[in-house]
């Protein structure tokens, strides 16, 4: 196994997958996907910051919200 095999053995948990696949598909701010997916809002605060650790995932400023945008290259 290499480093680089890191971030995906991550998205082995079920939730963090949830969480990617919809980043992947709908691009938004934290508490819209904790909404979407009726987790608690820290819970994906959480996954979040990892999957941003790993840059599988990258945000921007959009005015007064965070955007979390998939990274592509994991795909």
């Amino acid at each position: 196994m290499d480093i680089s095999d890191l971030p995906l053995l991550y998205l082995n948990n079920e939730t963090s997958q949830k969480v990617f696949k919809y980043i992947l598909h709908n691009p938004t701010h934290l508490r819209k996907i904790a909404e979407d997916l009726d987790l608690p809002v820290e819970t994906v605060r959480y996954n979040l910051k990892k999957m941003e650790d790993m840059n599988l995932i990258y945000r921007e400023e959009s005015g007064n919200k965070t955007i979390y945008y998939a990274n592509h290259e994991y795909l």
